[in-house]
């Protein structure tokens, strides 16, 4: 009889967890400052490129679900090799440790490193009210913190989906998630899709989101693209921490 409850138990356990559904939804704090490190390689023909920046975010404000951040550019680096010249730039490096053409890339990078990027984040991720200072039409893409994700409104449970659809430099992009686990403290979600418009192809990654802050605290996402006849794959990390 204690084997039939002790299996019972755990049936009933296993069934609530499959069961548990969560509400997502960003829950930053004024106050609250976090790290964002991004690394990304893209390969093409006759170039292959590896980039990774450091991001400084500070919550200055929550106002009715509304929160302003303010975000800074703390490390650029570039590695590109093109046409057999390789090319490496570091902004924690001296102008005496660079080559000629990492001068060069200090020249188009450098300034990054001097911009404020304000926006507004609703709970569900999306960005509002983006301010460049000093405006770059290159910081653009890097002005949304919460990792390219917009919230279902209803609650999710493990095997449920939603999708989103952007449209970045003439390619539209569909994202599907899908919730793959669900704990106490984390929501592991898969990512896939397709990319129509000047290019074609198939997104995939997954991503981890801290369910006490609301977002991806970990966020992979690969590309593989068709354009104008040449492939490019693209892939990207980003990990966030509270500092």
């Amino acid at each position: 009889m204690k084997r039939i409850l002790t299996l019972v138990l755990v049936a009933f356990t296993l069934v609530s967890t499959a069961q548990e559904s969560v509400l997502l939804r960003i829950n930053y704090k004024k106050g609250e400052q976090f790290l964002i490190k991004m690394e990304m390689d893209q390969d093409m023909p006759a170039m292959a490129m590896n980039m990774t920046m450091d991001m400084a975010v500070d919550i200055k404000s929550v106002k009715e679900g509304v929160f302003e951040t303010e975000t800074k550019f703390t490390r650029i680096g570039m590695d590109m090799l093109q046409g057999g010249m390789n090319m490496s730039y570091d902004s924690n490096m001296k102008d005496e440790e660079l080559d000629e053409m990492g001068m060069v890339l200090k020249g188009q990078m450098g300034p990054m490193l001097q911009i404020v990027i304000t926006s507004k984040t609703d709970v569900f991720g999306k960005v509002s009210d983006v301010v460049i200072t000093p405006n770059l039409p290159s910081a653009s893409q890097f002005a949304d913190q919460s990792g390219n994700v917009v919230y279902p409104e209803k609650a999710v449970k493990v095997g449920d989906t939603w999708s989103i659809e952007k449209d970045e430099n003439g390619m539209k992009m569909n994202y599907i998630y899908t919730v793959k686990s669900i704990t106490k403290e984390k929501v592991g979600v898969d990512l896939s899709g397709k990319v129509s418009g000047m290019a074609i192809g198939t997104i995939s990654g997954d991503m981890s989101i801290d369910r006490s802050v609301g977002i991806p605290m970990l966020f992979n996402m690969k590309m593989d693209m068709t354009v104008n006849g040449q492939k490019v794959s693209t892939t990207m990390k980003m990990t966030t921490t509270k500092m």
